[in-house]
């Protein structure tokens, strides 16, 4: 789903997309201040839902880069990493760098969870979410909860509850990366984390 098409969403669960078949957004006098905020609020519910949700991606380690310790070497964590999936070795996330035996010597594989680019007001209206599309149909629920908030507490519960059971109802197994299938009975030595 593209920013566009949420926003849309979003601003028709408000019920201030049209009146009367007249689109009315553009000329409502908080038109300006929405669009400042609108942004911002896709951001939080984009990284609510990819806590819930992961967006799982590959990564391959070359312990030829790490930083060499005593028994340990390290290397950066991979670019907007939240959380590490799977790997074939006993492996630590803290500090900023991914931790693993000095023994450790030809390159691996690691699946980690990332979280999804920051969002702001320059974001362009063409920006594709990074959440499935499951995930990103609750969000508009969310964000339109937001812009309410204050002003009519009403729509504000009842968006939040129609977004919690949007969030209750999110397919959370873990999806198949780039058509691999894994034998996770059989002969798969691979640590999981979650």
């Amino acid at each position: 789903m593209k920013l566009s098409e949420a926003k849309k969403r979003a601003i028709m669960l408000m019920d201030d997309y049209s009146c009367n078949g007249s689109a009315i957004f553009e000329d409502d006098k908080t038109a300006l201040d929405t669009s400042y905020r609108i942004n911002d609020f896709f951001d939080i519910a984009q990284k609510q839902v990819a806590a819930l949700k992961k967006i799982i991606v590959c990564a391959v380690i070359d312990p030829a880069s790490a930083e060499k310790r005593e028994k340990i070497q390290s290397v950066p964590l991979p670019e907007r990493f939240y959380q590490l999936i799977c790997c074939p070795y006993e492996i630590s996330a803290a500090g900023g760098e991914l931790r693993f035996s000095a023994k450790i010597s030809a390159p691996f594989e690691i699946e980690y969870a990332k979280m999804p680019e920051n969002l702001d007001y320059e974001t362009p209206d063409d920006y594709e979410f990074e959440v499935s599309e499951d995930a990103a149909a609750a969000m508009p629920f969310f964000v339109a909860a937001q812009l309410l908030m204050g002003e009519d507490d009403a729509a504000y519960s009842r968006l939040m509850n129609e977004y919690q059971t949007a969030l209750i109802n999110l397919d959370l197994r873990a999806p198949v990366l780039q058509g691999r299938i894994k034998n996770k009975l059989f002969g798969n030595r691979r640590k999981r984390f979650v």
